[in-house]
């Protein structure tokens, strides 16, 4: 490190000039970067299950299915569903849109003798005239299965239009607020406001997404920036300190991106999150440095020297906290996700580049600050009494009631531990974003007045050689639908069942009843099904295909837990191997399904990457402290941060967002920082005295303000992340800023603590 910084300071305006080029470069790579990365290339990348969906989707219709809905006092009148009329025509003319199903555009079926007249509710309410429908016309709306709590509400009064986009596997997710706003545009159009539209599903909750994603990148990072720009000016009360940290980050933040962007021109999602990442922890490296260099410039060193002492004594730490740091983002690469393994390599990636640039321009800039000599920190100092005099009482805590202190931290392990046991992990969009956030108060306005906007697609295919219209056959998808449709957190099951009891309880004459009335011959099944056909009826293709093999059961769920959801899928498997004659093939699947699926294997492999960085952790600790026992003992303070988050979030929250192990790979490689810079420079002081409390007390002064410091700019720096919509944004802000605190009291007193009792001791080192 030594001879490196020699070389820097020999060639300064070469490496400075080297720098400036490869930043221009990195600035024409970020040029060409377009946030334009596909749905299916975020989550499922080549996953063959969802070929398998995207191929029955082809064939049957998708799940790309949006809801939006809207209440009107008039709705049930002939001008009310003439105006329902033309929104769904407007809508159903966009070329993304493959169909749109709506109150005016059901049919009801009626039995006319031995005809069967189809006729859509429309046609009715404009031979009714008049301003109200009927009482027997809403009657049949509301009885009516394929309507009632899909397309009308339950009180009558909201409508909800289901609208499929045509498929696209490789349709960007940045492209769709646009269409929205192109669907929005017909309900505008006809005297409609946005205040008053509600929608729902996997469509609007991707749109929201990107919405928070651009304000992540345009509203929260240059927040970042002022706050920690503010944070560093209040601790050394100096400019200088800013202009370097914020001028190095900058730097950092546009090699990243252009490395980012190099690798795949195709941002990602979660890469608005990496600028304000970087800039925090960029700013915490450089912070070391300077407050290093600070404190040898204290202790009378000219300028020169104090730079090279300050980057040997700092650099080394610094070095090992990158790698930890690194380690812990690297750790997303175990996660069979695309969207994930991407942000890993780039913020990966970014530490790096920060440590270096750490390393090469701050020494640089320290060498040629002007006027560097006695008194220039003298307002600095009187800045930082106020964390001196907490160092103070720490160490005294620490030294003085070791047993204590070690006592109190079993207290909180044990506490969070029972937390730790009672976490539930879900995933839910909708509920990724806050409560009064316009998407989730749409979802709840539909789920309080419709069914379910969460949907499972259930397929069934007849055993090899025989098809559905088999009575042995449709008997039992008449008892599998009927059984699904009862389980909890089931609003609704349409399918071939559905249709064959309508139209058999109209061409018999029997009135309705609980559960499902079916043909038991295949003659009457067939002959009902061509009967639907030749009198005009529409969308059979959706439910049942040519052959009459294969038909789909559409679920609609009021639980929108997208784990939760792959439960009921599988669990639906199951109950169809129960019920169908054997042979019968039964598959769940659809958007929701399939990520809800995904989130397991998700879960397994963030498993798998924390471990990794616990393993990867212990290792580096041991190598950077050079000691086995040292470095496993140290390991106790570490880990103490993970488990009191996953304390917390167990003991107060009832279901725990899959995405929160995110907010624990990323402490695990954060959080370790101070507990590397405290132990190595015990270790550098335990080889110059022998007394334990002498070398504790060098210890606590000389890097023990930069712990700090450090920590509430990491804090701080991370704190604007909480302004987010989004969860898996806003947990940044929140959760990742208590697990540092507490890293940092452990830090503080934890470590000092297990110094004094031994636990943590070096060979050198004797007794006090």
């Amino acid at each position: 490190m030594h001879a490196y910084l020699q070389l820097l300071l020999r060639h300064r305006l070469a490496v400075v000039l080297i720098i400036a080029a490869i930043s221009g470069l990195a600035g024409w790579s970020t040029s060409h970067g377009v946030m334009a990365s596909s749905v299916i290339k975020l989550f499922f990348g080549d996953n063959p299950k969802y070929t398998r969906y995207r191929a029955l989707a082809d064939q049957f219709g998708g799940s790309d299915v949006m809801v939006v809905a809207y209440e009107d006092p008039g709705l049930l009148t002939p001008a009310g569903v003439a105006r329902l009329g033309r929104i769904a025509d407007q809508v159903a003319a966009l070329d993304f849109i493959k169909s749109v199903q709506s109150l005016d555009r059901a049919a009801r079926v009626q039995a006319e003798g031995d005809e069967l007249l189809i006729e859509p509710y429309l046609e009715a309410a404009k031979e009714a005239g008049g301003n109200e429908l009927p009482p027997e016309l809403k009657a049949a709306l509301h009885s009516d299965p394929l309507v009632n709590g899909w397309l009308l509400s339950k009180e009558g009064e909201a409508t909800a239009l289901l609208i499929e986009l045509t498929s696209d596997p490789d349709r960007p997710i940045e492209a769709v607020p646009k269409m929205l706003d192109q669907v929005l545009a017909a309900f505008e159009a006809e005297g409609l406001v946005r205040d008053q539209l509600h929608m729902a599903g996997i469509v609007a909750e991707s749109s929201e997404a990107t919405a928070q994603a651009r304000f992540t990148l345009l509203g929260i990072f240059p927040v970042t920036v002022l706050v920690l720009a503010l944070v560093v000016f209040v601790l050394f009360l100096r400019m200088w300190p800013v202009i370097i940290t914020g001028g190095v980050s900058l730097v950092s933040i546009l090699w990243t991106l252009g490395l980012a962007v190099a690798i795949d021109p195709q941002i990602n999602l979660l890469m608005a999150m990496v600028p304000g990442m970087i800039t925090v922890i960029a700013f915490s490296d450089i912070i070391h440095l300077y407050s290093a260099f600070v404190r040898e410039i204290e202790h009378g060193l000219p300028q020169r020297e104090a730079v090279l002492k300050s980057g040997v004594e700092v650099g080394e730490a610094c070095l090992y906290t990158s790698l930890t740091t690194f380690v812990g983002f690297a750790s997303l690469v175990f996660i069979p996700t695309p969207l994930l393994r991407q942000l890993g390599v780039v913020l990966g990636a970014g530490v790096g580049i920060a440590l270096l640039l750490a390393l090469t321009l701050v020494p640089i800039i320290l060498s040629v600050l002007p006027g560097v000599g006695p008194g220039w920190v003298g307002e600095g100092h009187r800045a930082a009494r106020g964390v001196d005099r907490l160092l103070q009482a720490c160490m005294n805590l620490s030294i003085r009631r070791p047993k204590s202190v070690v006592l109190a931290f079993v207290l909180v392990a044990v506490a969070a531990a029972v937390g730790l046991s009672r976490i539930e992990v879900e995933a839910s969009f909708a509920k990724r974003l806050s409560p009064d956030n316009p998407v989730r108060r749409s979802q709840d306005f539909i789920s309080a007045r419709f069914s379910g906007a969460n949907f499972l697609d259930v397929y069934v295919t007849a055993p090899e050689g025989h098809d559905l219209l088999e009575p042995e056959v449709f008997q039992g998808l008449a008892r599998f639908h009927q059984e699904l449709a009862a389980q909890p957190g089931v609003d609704g099951v349409v399918s071939l069942a559905t249709l064959m009891d309508l139209l058999h309880r109209q061409m018999s004459g029997l009135p309705a009843g609980p559960t499902l009335a079916v043909p038991s011959t295949r003659e009457l099944l067939a002959q009902y099904l061509l009967l639907f056909e030749v009198s005009g009826g529409e969308g059979l293709e959706r439910v049942v295909d040519d052959e009459r093999r294969v038909t789909r059961l559409s679920v609609r769920l009021s639980d929108d837990g997208l784990r939760g959801l792959a439960r009921r899928g599988d669990a639906a498997v199951v109950m169809a191997g129960e019920l169908m004659p054997a042979g019968t093939v039964t598959e769940s699947t659809g958007i929701a399904y399939l990520l809800g699926e995904w989130i397991t294997f998700i879960l397994e492999g963030q498993r798998r990457g924390l471990g990794f960085a616990i393993l990867s952790t212990t290792l580096m600790m041991i190598l950077c402290l050079r000691s086995f026992r040292v470095g496993l003992g140290s390991m106790i303070p570490n880990l103490l941060p993970l488990l009191v988050l996953g304390g917390y979030v167990g003991g107060v929250w009832d279901t725990v967002d899959s995405d929160v192990m995110l907010v624990a790979t990323f402490a695990i490689g954060i959080a370790v920082d101070d507990t590397i810079h405290f132990l190595t420079r015990f270790r550098v002081e335990s080889e110059r005295t022998s007394d334990r409390q002498v070398a504790l007390h060098r210890t606590f002064v000389f890097t023990g303000r930069a712990i700090v410091q450090t920590t509430v700019i990491l804090c701080l720096g991370f704190l604007p992340f909480a302004w987010s919509d989004y969860f898996s944004t806003r947990i940044i802000g929140t959760l990742l800023p208590m697990t540092l605190v507490t890293a940092l009291v452990a830090d503080l007193l934890l470590v000092p603590a297990l110094v004094n009792l031994g636990v943590l001791k070096f060979r050198k080192e004797s007794k006090a």
